[in-house]
């Protein structure tokens, strides 16, 4: 039986679910743009970041 909090991953359960992926995705890409002072990176992390929070929303 999976806990609460689990998810099975191909075959094997891990307590690293899609919602904390997605979470730690879009912090990460905050980090970046925050550092960057690159305009182009900063556009690639701000793209990042809006589809982490589509798939937050969507989960």
């Amino acid at each position: 039986m999976v806990g609460s909090g689990m998810e099975k991953r191909n075959g094997t359960l891990t307590s690293q679910t899609r919602s904390r992926d997605a979470g730690d995705i879009k912090r990460l890409a905050l980090e970046i743009e925050k550092l960057s002072d690159d305009p182009q990176i900063r556009e690639k992390a701000q793209r990042i970041i809006r589809k982490a929070r589509d798939l937050e929303n969507d989960l």
